[in-house]
């Protein structure tokens, strides 16, 4: 039996567009931690419920102090776990969560956020392998489980604030082109490509 582990992180990302067809990405936080500067979808690391659930598929949480579904699980289990992601039961099954920390705690661009003033939709799902960059994690190889969400701003107060960023903040309106080229007209760099309908 395959004995080796492989880390495991699941995340929702949201599609949040402009009249222009322009996606709000924000400076990825954990990344500027290392003086990385890359502009990445908001959204991040959806949380499960069932406290038993690493030791059903005999996973190690990566901070077992949270929820979050970053975890070590073995090789052998992964097809298994991720049928179970793909199953959107016993977990959060949208970015809710995440985004309201960002725009409220982390950024500070709006004072509150309800389920009302916003409007998921789940347009995709996405299975990825590459090495991550992620602090505590850096060089090990990760398949990601990505869950993509069409974000629709359903309140006034929100949509305002959002539409008036400013130009040189931690957050900001991009283009398809650049979120496809990867880079800014300016240079900064853009880890988005996965919001773009095409992907």
């Amino acid at each position: 039996m395959d004995n080796r582990r492989v880390r495991v992180s699941c995340a929702g990302l949201c599609r949040i567009r402009d009249d222009d067809g322009r996606y709000l990405l924000a400076l990825n936080a954990n990344r500027l931690t290392r003086g990385v500067r890359v502009y990445t979808p908001l959204g991040g690391g959806l949380e499960y419920h069932a406290p038993d659930l690493p030791a059903r598929f005999d996973a190690e949480p990566e901070n077992p102090n949270e929820r979050e579904l970053r975890l070590y699980l073995p090789s052998a289990r992964f097809p298994e776990f991720r049928a179970w992601f793909l199953r959107r039961v016993e977990r959060e099954t949208d970015p809710f969560r995440e985004l309201r920390e960002e725009l409220v705690d982390e950024l500070g661009v709006i004072d509150a956020l309800r389920r009302s003033d916003i409007a998921f939709e789940r347009v995709r799902a996405l299975d990825a392998e590459r090495i991550t960059d992620r602090a505590g994690a850096h060089g090990l190889p990760t398949r990601y489980l990505l869950e993509v969400f069409e974000v629709r701003l359903e309140s006034l107060r929100v949509r305002a604030a959002l539409m008036t960023l400013p130009a040189d903040g931690a957050l900001g309106w991009f283009t398809p082109a650049e979120l496809d080229a990867g880079r800014t007209d300016d240079g900064a760099a853009v880890e988005a490509s996965a919001l773009l309908e095409k992907s």
